[in-house]
Parts: C-alpha cells; structure tokens; sequence
C-alpha cells in the first residue's frame, strides 16, 4: 500500500537531517519494498516507499516538477478548485499532499472514511510531520495524533478542519426510511454479480485458521458456494504466540482484540505472499456498516442501531482497517475494500 513520510517547516535543511529522514522512511519500508524515493525543498520534505502495482517501471514517487514539485502532477490544478468544491464528494482510500514553490503551501487531505492510517505530528522546532505509522515520527515528535478521516490541514490557514460533512456523520435517521438487511443482501448480490462476471473460477480466497477451527469450515461452504480457488492455511497456537512480538509492532496497539485478530492475519498475509499475489479484496468495514456483529440484534430501536453503526464506521481507521492495513502489508500486499 506504500509508505509516506513528509516533513514541513523543518528549520535544519542540512546533509544530516536529509539522512535522518531517510532513516526514518526506511522502517516503512515493508509497505513500499520495490522503490524509496526523497524530494527535499527549502525546509520541506517528502519521502516514499513504493509498492509497484501500476506502472512499474516509470511510477516511482515523490512525482514532480522543476516549478511544482508534488505527490502528483494534477495536484496544483486540483488546488485552484479544492476550497470551491470541498463539499463534494470524493471517493478512494487515499491521501493527497501538495507542496508548491511559489507559495509554500502545504495542503493535506485525508481520504472520506480513513481505510488507510495517517498520522500527523509536532517537532520541537516547530515543523510539522506526516506518516502512514507511528514509527517514523514517534522519535523526532514531541506529540502526535491520528490524523482524523474527511479533514484537511493546510499551512496557510492553519488547523484541522473537516471538509466532507455526510449526513450520516451526524448520525441522524435518514428521512427515507430502509431496511438494512435488504440493503446488505442487495449489496451482496451486486458485488458477488461483478466478481464471478469478471474473474469467475479465477477468483481466489484465502482462509487462515487453527486446525478444525469453525471459520475454516465456514469458509470452505462460502467457497463452494461462489466455485472459487480456495486456499487453506493452518496455524498453530505456539506460532501465534512466536508472531506476537512482530504483530504488536506494526500494529502499533496493544489493544487485546486487535491484536488477537491481527495475528492470524499477520502469518495468513505472508502465505498468500507466498503465492505471488500482490492485491487483495477484504470485507473489513462490511460489519459496521450493516450491523453485522452480534450484538446489534439486541438494539432496543433504530434510532440506537443507526447511531451505532454510525459510530463504528467513525473508528475504522482505529481498530478494523489499521489492523488490516497494517498486518497485510508484512506480506507486501495491497489491499482494497470493496465496501
């Protein structure tokens, strides 16, 4: 999924702190393991960790010009139009950053629903720095922050300031009323339609549990059900427990579901690595979005559902996607969410 490193209003430009940022990048480097890229201007850098998928030979980042060098050449004409069309909405599960020379304007925007993790955080000579993890500025920030999804920080302005402004977000009952199974069986069939339309019995799952375990067999039906190549991995209880150490440190939490649950996908994401696969689908997000814990049979009406799920797709870049996001990296995949 790659790895981002920016650092603004640095006041040491030397050969030193161009070598620090460097070493810094390097520990994202299990997100980006084909390319590192640097571009440093003036008292700002920015640093990447390339995952090649697209354009391999020629799509290695930082992209930029001798006159505006930025993430992205279509950048400085998106920035004439963003303060105009900040309510719009603006799909994907990426971050844009923007550097220009003649302003010296920086202009961060976190993606909708926050798939992806992003940090943000304050150095002691008053620089402000960017991660995709904690690890690369826990030790050169004095405080950081997750950087909340739907937000934008610019330096001009200054501050934190949420740019999309769903209805849901206010957890209000929308005024057409729906049912939400209908709406998840609905979506179901429309994903699953396009799936085997486009790959058929090419479509591969996965599946990673302890021997005998009730998900393994679960999966298989699932499988058997869609005719997809289904691949089986086995785990044992002592490997997890060898595995928790590396788990917690990209996971970056000691948080005890989200490590439980980051474990077997830790060892399933190198498996599948294994194979020669570089992209994923995972169903992270599907749960929240159409109260498909357990527990959300018990709401006492649907005002209280409503505001739940409401609240739990708030937290995904906490909990569910970080967990995701990052354990799959280890095995240096990248992962989409069909939902």
């Amino acid at each position: 999924m790659c790895g981002i490193l920016a650092v603004f209003g640095c006041v040491d430009n030397s050969q030193a702190k161009r070598s620090r940022i460097i070493e810094l990048s390097r520990r994202l480097r299990h997100r980006g393991p084909d390319w590192s890229g640097l571009h440093c201007h003036g008292d700002c850098y920015l640093a990447h960790q390339r995952l090649a998928i697209v354009d391999p030979a020629s799509g290695d980042q930082p992209l930029y010009t001798t006159t505006r060098p930025s993430l992205s050449r279509l950048m400085p004409i998106f920035m004439k139009s963003v303060e105009k069309n900040l309510s719009t909405c603006w799909t994907g599960c990426s971050r844009l950053s923007s550097l220009t020379q003649e302003t010296t304007l920086l202009l961060l925007l976190e993606m909708l629903l926050a798939l992806l993790p992003l940090y943000m955080g304050w150095g002691l000579d008053g620089s402000i720095w960017f991660a995709s993890e904690m690890k690369a500025i826990s030790d050169d920030c004095e405080r950081f922050i997750s950087f909340p999804p739907g937000h934008l920080y610019s330096s001009k302005q200054g501050g934190l300031r949420r740019w999309y402004n769903p209805q849901w977000f206010l957890e209000k009952i929308p005024s057409t009323s729906y049912d939400p199974i209908v709406l998840r069986n609905a979506f179901e069939k429309a994903v699953l339609k396009r799936l085997m339309t486009d790959w058929g019995s090419q479509l591969h799952t996965f599946c990673v549990g302890l021997e005998g375990s009730p998900d393994l067999k679960a999966a298989r039906e699932v499988a058997d059900y869609l005719g997809t190549r289904h691949h089986e991995f086995h785990f044992t209880v002592q490997e997890g427990i060898d595995a928790l150490e590396e788990v917690i440190y990209h996971v970056e939490t000691y948080d005890v579901t989200t490590v439980r649950a980051s474990t077997p996908m830790f060892l399933m994401s190198r498996k599948i690595k294994s194979l020669g696969v570089k992209m994923v689908l995972s169903g992270e997000g599907s749960d929240e979005i159409f109260g498909g814990y357990l527990y959300f049979h018990k709401a006492p009406n649907k005002e209280e559902f409503h505001q739940e799920t409401c609240q739990k797709i708030k937290a995904l870049h906490l909990y569910d996607c970080l967990r995701a996001n990052n354990q799959l990296q280890l095995g240096v995949l990248r992962l989409v969410y069909p939902f």
